[in-house]
């Protein structure tokens, strides 16, 4: 009996507190609650369209016209020559020949003659072994006085080069040379003339010719120094000459 009294007492003690307190959330069991779905995947990015090709370009053909214009242009006569080319194709090649007569002033130490006067004249004949330059054999020859003087004659080769286009020229030549003189003091035919032991000789020259109009011929002045180194004396030769050429 006082168990229940002490039941029913306490009853009625926690009735109004019950009473107060708000109820409880609905909250359903976690064992209750639906599963959370994935995400769908992102679908995936189709690929970027492919960019047109540009249409194939026709390869060029030549055409009948072009072709022969072609032909035509490759069977065309070249330009004619200048004046001055045609001059050059004509010169300096080929055979070389030249003639040359002049003064001389002559210096026969192995003589008893004083310095004199004379002439100077020979020619050469040869070929050309590059464009302006010439290889020529030489014959020379120089006397001097009237009755009485002296004479010296030389053989030789000569080198001759042209400098274009003025068609100015040097040459240098060595060779062989001899000569004699009349002796004036006998009256003997037998010693009255006296020669001299051959000796080796070099010849220079400068000089300037004058081409003719479509013609290889040149034609003008030059200057001649002769040395002979003899036994006997020296000889000397400056000759002033007038020489003709074909080269």
């Amino acid at each position: 009996m006082v168990t229940r009294g002490l039941i029913s007492l306490l009853v009625l003690v926690t009735a109004p507190a019950l009473a107060q307190a708000p109820p409880a959330p609905n909250v359903p069991p976690a064992s209750s609650a639906p599963p959370v779905a994935p995400a769908p995947p992102l679908p995936a990015q189709p690929p970027p369209p492919a960019q047109p090709q540009p249409p194939p370009q026709p390869v060029p053909t030549a055409s009948a016209d072009s072709l022969a214009a072609t032909d035509d242009t490759s069977s065309a006569d070249p330009p004619p020559l200048t004046k001055q080319e045609t001059r050059a194709s004509k010169v300096h090649t080929g055979t070389f020949l030249r003639f040359h007569l002049g003064y001389a002033y002559m210096v026969a130490d192995f003589s008893p003659y004083d310095p004199m006067g004379g002439s100077n004249f020979g020619f050469s004949i040869g070929g050309t072994l590059t464009r302006g330059l010439a290889l020529a054999g030489l014959l020379d020859f120089a006397s001097g006085g009237d009755e009485e003087g002296i004479f010296m004659g030389q053989f030789g080769l000569a080198l001759n080069y042209y400098f274009m286009p003025v068609n100015m020229y040097a040459g240098l030549s060595v060779g062989y040379a001899s000569g004699g003189y009349d002796d004036p003091s006998t009256d003997v035919a037998d010693a009255l003339e006296v020669e001299t032991d051959g000796a080796f000789s070099y010849t220079v020259s400068v000089g300037y010719e004058y081409l003719f109009k479509d013609s290889a011929w040149g034609l003008g002045p030059a200057v001649r120094f002769w040395q002979v180194a003899l036994d006997d004396g020296r000889f000397s030769a400056t000759c002033i000459v007038l020489s003709a050429t074909n080269h």
